[in-house]
């Protein structure tokens, strides 16, 4: 009985390992919140009269991709092969001030 539990424990490991993705960082690792828009003195009140904050936020984007097709086919009775190969790569660089 405790070689099948620990057997079926392992198989259930080895189904999770495989079958999870890694955690990933939204945009290169920064956070969702824009830098001193609500941070830790977000409930402290403002000085009265008007203010104007300007943020400076660099955006570096970018993202590749690739895919390989291969196939076979018969023509005129002499097998011939077929290969396709397709990369993407973009990249987006923008300085945003708000």
């Amino acid at each position: 009985m405790k070689a099948s539990c620990g057997a079926a424990f392992g198989i259930a490991c080895a189904v999770a390992a495989c079958c999870s993705i890694a955690a990933r960082a939204d945009e290169g690792g920064i956070s969702f919140w824009v830098p001193g828009a609500y941070g830790s003195l977000a409930a402290v009140p403002l000085n009265p009269g008007w203010s104007l904050s300007g943020v400076y936020y660099p955006l570096f984007v970018s993202a590749t991709g690739a895919a390989a097709v291969q196939r076979e086919f018969e023509l005129g009775g002499i097998d011939r092969t077929a290969n396709f190969n397709l990369n993407l790569k973009v990249k987006s660089n923008a300085d945003v001030v708000f």
